[in-house]
């Protein structure tokens, strides 16, 4: 420790508050990465659902035997998705 302050040039009591700021910022750090985890998550999952519509829109579309207002709608549909 006192190698370390003599090269830095600090106090001992300067390079403790260094240290409780870097575990402050680590603490901070593994927070931020917990909240982005659980919402990429969320994200992966309204994707999926979101693909899983498209798909099946897109081939009830490509089955055919729609009626024009069945196709209107269905193509509505497709751009609520696309536009989401």
């Amino acid at each position: 420790m006192q190698r370390a302050s003599q090269s830095l040039g600090v106090q001992a009591a300067q390079l403790s508050e260094i240290g409780v700021d870097l575990e402050n910022i680590a603490a901070a750090l593994a927070q931020a990465q917990r909240t982005s985890g659980l919402l990429i998550s969320t994200l992966e999952s309204q994707l999926k659902d979101i693909d899983t519509q498209l798909g099946d829109a897109l081939d009830q579309e490509a089955r055919g035997h729609l009626t024009a207002a069945e196709k209107a709608g269905i193509d509505r549909h497709i751009n609520d998705l696309i536009n989401a």
